[in-house]
């Protein structure tokens, strides 16, 4: 049987709903997932669908805001984005305005596709005007999606969407393989979106944190260590809550690793 395969990349402003797509396609964790704009911060990642013969590689990039003009042209002058076996799925949160910057970049790039998300939030009436704008702005294909309202919420349509728009050519990927990030990655992005989720307010954008070590115990159980690097200004508030972010990181890793994990953090700067 021929093999086809596609290249999805998701574009979006910040907390439009791209990390929460791919890992309700996968149907498991890939990337993290909070209400805190600019939660991812690589566009390196791939999530990996491989259905049949059709294989789909996503990619979600960092949201595009009014900070981001340089990462925004070198997405637009990226010639990966106008590859044929690239499709560009450019979203737009329904209860949200339109994003003027979203917009000017998907007028040079060809092969793309709307997908209005977050359509649980507004009443259908308001998809209309949402949706003649940006037919009238060169989107002639628009999707919808919410991927709360379960299971009415539009996920199959856009795979079998995806499937039909695969083309002839090689896999990059094992079958079996749902991402190319490795377990550490996947670590620290667990931790990281913990500390998204549960502390939104009290936490600043300058988190980095690092995994430097992870290794099993005689029980099968992961010993990891990682460091928060933080401004020192910020120092009080994160080992105020660093039990918390411990525990709950903890389990989140053990949700995708299947193996009880301790988890030690120290705050660096």
């Amino acid at each position: 049987m021929e093999k086809n395969h596609l290249f999805v990349s998701i574009i979006g402003i910040p907390n439009s709903g791209k990390s929460s797509i791919i890992n309700t396609i996968l149907n498991r964790k890939i990337v993290a997932v909070s209400n805190k704009p600019q939660t991812t911060i690589h566009n390196h990642f791939s999530g990996v669908l491989t259905i049949d013969n059709n294989q789909i590689v996503f990619t979600d990039t960092p949201g595009v805001n009014k900070n981001s003009g340089s990462n925004l042209n070198r997405l637009v002058n990226s010639s990966i984005l106008n590859e044929n076996n690239t499709l560009n799925i450019f979203t737009f949160p329904a209860n949200k305005p339109i994003n003027s910057k979203i917009l000017m970049m998907s007028l040079v790039v060809k092969n793309k596709i709307a997908l209005i998300t977050k359509i649980d939030l507004i009443k259908k009436m308001k998809l209309l005007p949402i949706t003649a704008f940006l037919k009238e702005n060169g989107f002639k294909e628009i999707l919808y999606i919410s991927v709360k309202d379960i299971p009415k919420n539009g996920i199959k349509e856009l795979v079998d969407f995806l499937i039909k728009k695969t083309v002839p050519g090689k896999w990059l990927y094992n079958k079996n393989i749902s991402s190319n990030m490795c377990l550490q990655e996947k670590i620290t992005e667990a931790t990281r979106e913990i500390i998204f989720q549960n502390f939104y307010e009290e936490i600043p954008y300058e988190v980095i944190i690092n995994t430097t070590s992870i290794k099993s115990n005689q029980k099968n159980e992961l010993i990891v260590y990682q460091n928060i690097l933080i401004k020192k200004s910020a120092h009080h508030i994160i080992l105020g809550k660093i039990k918390e972010i411990s525990m709950l990181a903890a389990k989140n890793i053990k949700s995708f690793t299947g193996k009880k994990c301790h988890l030690y953090i120290d705050i660096v700067n």
